[in-house]
């Protein structure tokens, strides 16, 4: 009887420990793939403003975020530490993009439908002053060096710089077809702006305001950014699915295909899934990406996983092993 009774003890202890062998090390293997959720990544409330919000722009000096409303003509003013709209500022007709200047803490609202550019002031969130630019003005940037803002006029052809000091036009430069974004170097001082319709880039000397470069990009620039780690500027193509980066580097002379330079030399290098293609000055040549030694990457997410699954093979393998012993 005693025998019994100890052989079914050890045939339960066994069977627990199968279960247990195989139990723990799939829970394991399930969280280690189990898709990976942040709390801080995740939308923590949602903020209704006007119709259609386009730009947005931050403001350090008050805490407040300003968001162009381009369907209401309205600027709301949401303040950054309660996630709620505190006033609702009317501007000109089809707000787009906003630009903040933090040398006299004004934020200036192009007007894409009135061809202006309506200044509000941070600290009281009224507009001050509304200047008069190209048609329909887009994309705007500010320029720390000189206190100017540099507006792209999409439907002239052209860029105004809006002195922040005297909120008035101080010069107009000619650029590309359809100027769309614009975006500041601080590293060279100059402005970048994407014409969309003429596949380039136009490069404004800052100093002067005068068009230096112009580099041909991908079909249908669209935005635009500024790296400060790497000093080069990301041109989004719309049309062509790629990335166009312009590299600004230091050379006493060189000439664009269309404009000759004093300071620098512009090359791009436009990046798309597949292939990356090279342009600088008059010559252009392609790569093809892929890695040097043809060995695909091994993801670290995917070698824990198949270590697991042996753990759990093994582990059942003992387990039955124990159970036969036991009988």
């Amino acid at each position: 009887m005693r025998s019994i009774s100890a052989r079914s003890s050890r045939l339960a202890s066994g069977r627990l420990f199968e279960v247990l062998s195989v139990t723990i090390p799939l829970v394991l293997l399930l969280a280690l793939l189990a898709p990976k959720v942040s709390l801080a990544d995740s939308v923590t409330s949602s903020v209704t403003v006007g119709a259609n919000p386009e730009g947005v722009s931050f403001d350090p000096t008050n805490g407040n975020l300003y968001v162009a409303n381009s369907g209401a003509g309205t600027v709301s003013v949401i303040d950054g530490s309660t996630n709620t709209v505190v006033t609702t500022v009317t501007v000109g007709s089809g707000p787009d993009r906003i630009a903040f200047d933090p040398t006299n803490g004004n934020l200036y609202v192009a007007n894409y439908g009135s061809g202006t550019v309506s200044v509000i002031a941070g600290s009281t969130n009224t507009v001050v002053a509304n200047v008069t630019v190209g048609t329909n003005p887009e994309g705007i940037a500010f320029d720390p060096t000189n206190g100017n803002l540099y507006v792209a006029n999409k439907g002239s052809g052209t860029v105004s710089v809006v002195g922040g000091s005297t909120n008035s036009v101080v010069a107009n430069v000619t650029v590309g077809s359809q100027p769309y974004a614009v975006t500041f170097d601080s590293t060279n001082g100059n402005i970048y702006v994407t014409n969309s319709y003429s596949r380039s880039v136009s490069v404004i000397d800052g100093s002067t305001n005068t068009v230096v470069a112009t580099v041909a990009v991908g079909i249908g620039p669209d935005g635009a950014a500024f790296d400060s780690a790497n000093g080069d500027i990301y041109v989004a193509n719309y049309s062509s699915n790629s990335v166009s980066v312009i590299t600004a580097s230091s050379s006493t002379s060189s000439t664009t295909s269309t404009t000759t330079t004093t300071s620098s030399t512009f090359s791009t290098t436009s990046t798309t899934p597949t292939t990356s293609q090279t342009t600088a000055a008059s010559s252009t040549s392609s790569t093809t990406s892929g890695t040097s030694s043809g060995i695909p990457e091994f993801p670290a997410e995917l070698g824990l996983a198949l270590l697991v699954a042996l753990i759990i093979v093994m582990s059942y393998v003992f387990a039955r092993r124990g159970l036969k012993v036991g009988k």
